[in-house]
């Protein structure tokens, strides 16, 4: 009869502590999710930056540089490629940048791709500027 007795008055204790708890683990749960999701988008702006980089400074930028803006382009393009492939998208706050810079032998291609994240709930943190950077050295040296 004792252990009836203390299990009645407990049924209400466990309601008023899951009442307590539940805002707690709901907002660690959205951040986590929020920050995960962060953290995915910035992986594969890694990945597609390292991807239009390498494609774009494996085209021959020509005898005196004439081909440069072809070189420049196929970077911004692969960029653009990369980032669907890999999974994200890249929107109107999608920016891809290429810029050569050097002199022959040591030339090379500096890609940027910067883009506005959002979360998914925003209860953690509000929407940043993500940005991802790739140097590689031209493999054609005229």
């Amino acid at each position: 009869m004792a252990v009836s007795l203390a299990r009645r008055r407990r049924r209400g204790a466990n309601a008023i502590e899951f009442a307590l708890i539940l805002p707690v683990y709901c907002a660690l749960m959205s951040g986590i999710f929020d920050y995960g999701w962060m953290f995915y988008y910035k992986s594969a702006m890694d990945s597609a930056v390292a991807y239009g980089c390498r494609q774009g400074s494996v085209v021959d930028p020509g005898t005196a540089e004439v081909n440069m803006p072809t070189v420049v382009s196929t970077a911004r393009n692969g960029m653009v490629t990369g980032i669907t492939q890999f999974g994200a998208t890249c929107d109107t706050t999608c920016t891809p940048t290429a810029t050569p810079f050097g002199t022959n032998p040591s030339r090379g291609l500096k890609c940027v791709l910067t883009r506005r994240w959002n979360p998914l709930f925003g209860f953690w943190t509000s929407g940043v500027t993500l940005s991802s950077t790739s140097v590689m050295r031209l493999e054609w040296q005229r």
